[in-house]
């Protein structure tokens, strides 16, 4: 007997694991880029609004996905990434984290805490959205 004949179907698997970073890439971009901007709009509601820092929710932005090298990994990695403008906004890590005189008014990291868990499922599905479409060819 031949050692082939013990594996079927070997071609379909084969292609299946070619389109599978593809499809699961196209997927976790859309989930991605939905996270950052719930993150985003969720950080802007519990800026504060009060005197100057109104600059603060007009200076947080969204940087969509891209795909970046991983250092350490000498791969691409998909990133995405809210942040702060640094210069009208310079101050907003003061009211993030508060300073010897003034006390902290959270915001920033308050949305993040809220939403990670949100965030997380969305891309497991979308990574197995992903896998279903390169199983069905798509």
């Amino acid at each position: 007997m031949r050692d082939d004949q013990f594996v079927t179907g070997l071609d379909n698997a084969s292609r299946v694991l070619l389109r599978l970073p593809a499809a699961q890439a196209r997927q976790l971009t859309i989930a991605l880029n939905k996270g950052v901007t719930e993150i985003a709009a969720a950080a802007k509601l519990l800026a504060p609004t009060d005197g100057p820092p109104r600059v603060l929710a007009d200076n947080i932005r969204v940087e969509p996905v891209s795909r970046r090298a991983a250092t350490r990994r000498r791969t691409e990695a998909l990133s995405a990434r809210v942040f702060v403008a640094r210069n009208p906004a310079f101050f907003a890590r003061f009211l993030e984290f508060g300073t010897v005189k003034l006390a902290a008014r959270p915001f920033f990291f308050v949305a993040v805490a809220a939403l990670r868990r949100r965030v997380r499922a969305r891309v497991v599905r979308a990574l197995t959205r992903g896998a279903r479409e390169a199983v069905r060819g798509r």
